[in-house]
């Protein structure tokens, strides 16, 4: 029982180790969603995938047709080997469900970018699906929102001193700004 116990722990404590954020992610909306180039008339889900083994799904949206909304939450973690999440859109149609579109995010949009944000900021993301054949097929509304990471901010080096003040003026700026030329052969 006791090596049980040590067995379950030990799991658990690998799989904090592995996760690299919790992700809230929101579906919002999907639009133009076709099936075999007809409009889709109800019964449209998404799931989303940040691992092998890591999804959650909505719910299926039953009137919505081909542009439908689900405005749902989805908790998910994210294991640090993850180097995207796919997205699916499917399709209820009586015992089967067809993949009407789906799209592989980078983790690199809302995690770890060199943009100065808060590790908590809200993106909103907006992203062309695409069928088996790689044919677009509508585009799916979706906000994402990363808890409990620390975004390391790359901050650019200090610019070269190629300028000074100018001497006598202690109200100059010092900021020298350059502006290309095309440059012009004179035949003669």
């Amino acid at each position: 029982m006791e090596g049980r116990r040590r067995r379950r722990r030990d799991r658990s404590e690998k799989m904090m180790q592995d996760k690299l954020a919790s992700l809230e992610i929101t579906v919002l909306s999907a639009e133009d969603l076709t099936h075999s180039r007809r409009p889709v008339k109800k019964n449209a889900f998404v799931i989303v995938r940040t691992g092998s083994r890591t999804h959650a799904s909505t719910s299926p949206h039953t009137d919505g047709g081909s542009f439908p909304r689900w405005n749902q939450k989805l908790r998910l973690s994210l294991p640090r080997s993850s180097r995207s999440i796919a997205v699916e859109v499917r399709c209820k149609t009586g015992p089967d469900e067809r993949v009407l579109g789906e799209v592989s995010i980078p983790v690199s949009e809302f995690y770890g970018s060199e943009l100065r944000l808060p590790s908590d900021y809200l993106h909103f993301l907006s992203y062309r699906l695409r069928d088996r054949r790689g044919e677009r097929n509508g585009i799916i509304n979706l906000s994402i929102r990363a808890h409990g990471v620390q975004v390391s901010v790359h901050r650019p080096a200090p610019a070269p001193a190629f300028y000074s003040r100018a001497p006598g003026r202690p109200d100059s700026a010092g900021v020298a700004v350059g502006i290309p030329m095309p440059s012009y052969r004179y035949t003669a």
